[in-house]
């Protein structure tokens, strides 16, 4: 039986959670699966979640009967081991090699989905409901984060210290993952993935030579201000190390997420990117992705009802999913805002009228000119990533000069105009 190379070590959790609605928290307790089957539950004040504004929000549940308002709380425990997924399907490694890795072969993994009767035994499945008066779309926003319980994650004082080093075992926040899928009740009952988010993706683990206990086990250096995980390739481009596993054939292969679904906002890095409401009454999506859309036509007698459908799970593939953060301690903050659509129209008229070109550092029209004009305004930007986004100023750079072929271009967001579709641009040989 094949070992699957490329992957991580996987850890086995136990989690107890937590739930408040809207702006919710939880609280996990892990320990490992193959020793202890039986989480330890640690109390904790409830946390508790608050409907942005001209938003209703209600828990549904087996009761028909729903409960709205601008602040729900619940007190829900469950418990589940780590898992991988894209947001639809997750698989868990029915066993492991002596090193903690996974296996090759697909029936070594069992399958989790939708359908799948003990599916909450894996994961954290929430489905939320909103209400609205206005044609508007759902952000996730600033508010939210996914966090070590302990005050001090680093260092000496860190809480919930790990054996492995000066540093929390809370650092499991790295490997959380959350999706986002919006459900469309009044037509055909579709079902869309919205958006992966990856909140913690600085989160960095790494190990040293200096051996601890007797088990030939290394001291372990851990920040929260790292390097995402990335691969280098032969022509010196980057490519993030994000992803999932899943059946192919026989066998379980690694997917990695793809720059596409990065600029398409369909996975987002970071809780820094996220939408902003501020005390004046400005908006800003940021990078934020939409998450439910209420249109004009989803209104009837002047009220519009959508529901959003919360997974939430620790991803097995991720560097942070690592032995040294077993028994770590998490909270979490889910914090939706609104925004009218109307405030917004998508400006990319200019990008589209004229196809772009470029050389590998200049942008130019199909016909030869530069774009002067765009550059002045000082709104164009660009990237390499889909997820770092540079102010184009009449030239790009990549970093440590890698041999990019391509390049996505974009308008930025400005206070009453949202960030335009960004547009591909392949370099001229």
């Amino acid at each position: 039986m094949k070992k699957l190379t490329g992957t991580r070590k996987w850890i086995r959790l136990s989690v107890i959670l937590y739930i408040a609605i809207l702006s919710f928290a939880a609280v996990f307790t892990m320990a490992w699966f193959m020793f202890d089957e039986t989480a330890t539950i640690k109390t904790a004040d409830n946390m508790q979640i608050t409907a942005g504004a001209k938003l209703e929000i209600a828990l549904v549940g087996e009761s028909e009967d729903l409960e709205w308002g601008q602040l729900i709380a619940s007190n829900t425990p469950t418990t589940f081991p780590d898992v991988t997924g894209d947001g639809t399907t997750f698989y868990f490694p029915k066993v492991l090699t002596e090193d903690d890795n996974t296996f090759e072969a697909a029936d070594t993994f069992y399958e989790i989905s939708d359908a799948s009767e003990d599916k909450d035994s894996y994961l954290i499945t929430m489905h939320l409901r909103f209400k609205t008066t206005l044609p508007m779309d759902v952000y996730l926003s600033e508010e939210s984060f996914v966090s070590g319980l302990s005050d001090v994650i680093v260092g000496a004082d860190a809480g919930n210290k790990s054996i492995f080093g000066d540093f929390s075992r809370d650092g499991i926040a790295g490997a959380v993952r959350v999706a986002f899928i919006e459900r469309d009740f009044d037509g055909l009952d579709e079902y869309v993935l919205k958006n992966i988010w990856i909140p913690n993706d600085k989160y960095e683990i790494s190990y040293t030579d200096e051996q601890i206990g007797n088990e030939g086990d290394h001291k372990a250096i851990f920040t929260t201000d790292g390097n995402r995980e990335y691969t280098v390739l032969e022509d010196g481009t980057t490519q993030f190390k994000y992803g999932y596993m899943t059946q192919n054939g026989e066998n379980m292969t690694f997917i990695p997420w793809t720059v596409d679904q990065y600029t398409a906002r369909y996975v987002t890095l970071d809780s820094q990117k996220l939408a902003v409401h501020n005390e004046d009454g400005t908006q800003w999506i940021n990078e934020a992705a939409p998450l439910i859309t209420f249109d004009e036509a989803d209104f009837e007698d002047g009220i519009a009802e959508r529901d959003l459908i919360i997974k939430i799970w620790i991803e097995g593939t991720d560097r942070e999913a690592d032995k040294a953060f077993t028994d770590g301690q998490l909270k979490y903050n889910f914090s939706f805002v609104g925004i009218q659509k109307e405030a917004f129209e998508v400006k990319n008229a200019e990008l589209a009228a004229k196809e772009i070109v470029s050389d590998g550092q200049k942008l130019y029209y199909k016909e030869g000119d530069t774009l002067e004009e765009i550059v002045e305004s000082n709104l164009l930007q660009y990237s390499y990533n889909g997820v770092d986004w540079k102010p184009y100023n009449g030239n790009m750079q990549a970093e440590n000069n890698a041999s990019y072929q391509y390049v996505y271009v974009r308008y930025a967001e400005k206070l009453n105009v949202k960030a335009s579709k960004a547009i591909y641009v392949e370099f001229n040989s």
